[in-house]
């Protein structure tokens, strides 16, 4: 029963691994053609003077 959560523990491990692996990946193909990376967030800032702009 123990090996089986270590186990199951150890495969959840590399998976989050894999996926960061694969964003990092993702943000720099985006960086290579458009020579910036990607905006995180964006907000309305004030409700009595909305303006869209980043989240910064």
């Amino acid at each position: 029963m123990m090996a089986r959560r270590v186990a199951r523990r150890g495969l959840t491990r590399i998976e989050v691994v894999v996926l960061l692996a694969a964003i990092s990946m993702a943000l720099q193909s985006y960086h290579d053609v458009f020579r910036v990376f990607p905006m995180g967030t964006m907000h309305a800032g004030d409700p009595q003077r909305p303006r869209i702009g980043p989240s910064w």
